[in-house]
């Protein structure tokens, strides 16, 4: 992937979004947004939310989303599910699988084991594929396909996702729909990070370790912006929740070490401005995304992300990482997205 067309997905990122909650809200995808909440809804047993990579990440957004509205699912990665989960699933279970490119080696194998009696709805950028057949009821992404790595496609599945948690929950996507788009959000995002970027490049260096560190709806950002690290830069990076990288993993904090900390507006924010603080004293360059923006203060970098509040933000504090692990990877001497060992699809259980 060139660098040029790296940034050209991030940059039409506000208008995927617009698209995505259109379509879905009022447009030609309501009637099928609509069926796939009353498909998840429709038995008492919790249905199965499953994915694999940055698709696996983007769920977990709208699991907190339906945990706070007292409506549980069953996320697991479809590698396991397909390799043991399968057997478990009750009759009439309905699973949703995410898969952008719809041809993964396990949303492949998904398609081919999943029991005809139990309701598979997929959300996939490609139509085509032998999982979009199989499946009941399809909601694609309508996004144009990245190069490479998964930018816009996966802000779209985010906000997709929470869109169908909100028709779950309430019959609606109004409100969702006005948490995404009002004020436009994410070109705002895109703005403010361009100018943090060179601020950003500087305070990350080239660290010995990388951690992105994320709670609640969150846990999908700090996951998504380990992985891009990652992918994009060859960067050795870790995504965790912010809970649990404090057991044990804290211990490798020090002088080499970067942590992105997404703190949006909430009960996660607030608990990881106070990791971002201990994380600081131990010696990490630290920065947080979702506070208010404050100078560089040497080891420290807040870069605001506007979101209405902590639920749809990693709609938005997803791009901060994404021009950071561009910038990272130039600095690298890395082409941005570029593929070593292996390619965009996996195509290998």
């Amino acid at each position: 992937m060139s660098a040029q067309r790296f940034l050209a997905d991030i940059h039409a990122q506000p208008a995927t979004l617009e698209r995505v909650c259109t379509e879905y809200a009022d447009g030609e995808q309501a009637d099928a947004l609509r069926a796939a909440a009353a498909c998840l809804r429709s038995t008492a047993v919790p249905p199965v939310i499953t994915g694999m990579g940055a698709s696996y990440f983007a769920l977990f957004a709208a699991k907190a989303v339906l945990d706070g509205a007292h409506k549980p699912v069953v996320l697991e990665d479809t590698a396991y599910l397909i390799e043991y989960g399968l057997p478990a699933l009750r009759e009439g279970q309905p699973v949703l699988v995410v898969s952008q490119s719809g041809r993964s080696a396990e949303a492949t194998a998904l398609a081919e084991q999943m029991p005809r009696s139990n309701p598979l709805i997929v959300v996939t950028n490609d139509t085509t594929t032998p999982l979009a057949q199989r499946a009941d009821i399809v909601l694609p992404l309508l996004a144009e396909p990245d190069l490479s790595v998964a930018l816009k496609t996966y802000t779209a599945t985010v906000a997709l996702l929470l869109m169908l948690t909100e028709q779950m929950c309430t019959e609606s996507t109004a409100d969702t729909r006005r948490r995404l788009l009002h004020g436009d959000p994410m070109s705002r995002a895109i703005e403010r990070s361009e100018a943090a970027l060179e601020a950003m490049v500087e305070l990350a260096g080239d660290p010995g370790y990388a951690i992105a560190l994320g709670r609640g709806a969150s846990i999908s950002s700090a996951l998504g912006a380990g992985l891009l690290l990652k992918e994009t830069a060859k960067l050795p990076a870790e995504g965790i929740n912010g809970g649990q990288f404090r057991h044990g993993a804290v211990e490798v904090v020090g002088q080499g070490t970067f942590a992105m900390i997404f703190a949006p507006n909430g009960r996660a924010g607030e608990l990881n401005r106070q990791l971002a603080d201990e994380l600081e004293a131990y010696g990490a360059r630290v920065l947080v995304i979702g506070e208010e923006e404050s100078p560089a203060s040497g080891r420290r970098l807040a870069v605001a992300i506007d979101a209405a509040d902590e639920y749809v933000a990693p709609v938005f504090e997803i791009v901060p990482a994404q021009l950071l692990s561009r910038a990272v990877a130039m600095g690298r001497g890395v082409e941005p997205g570029s593929f070593v060992n292996t390619t965009p699809v996996i195509t290998t259980l």
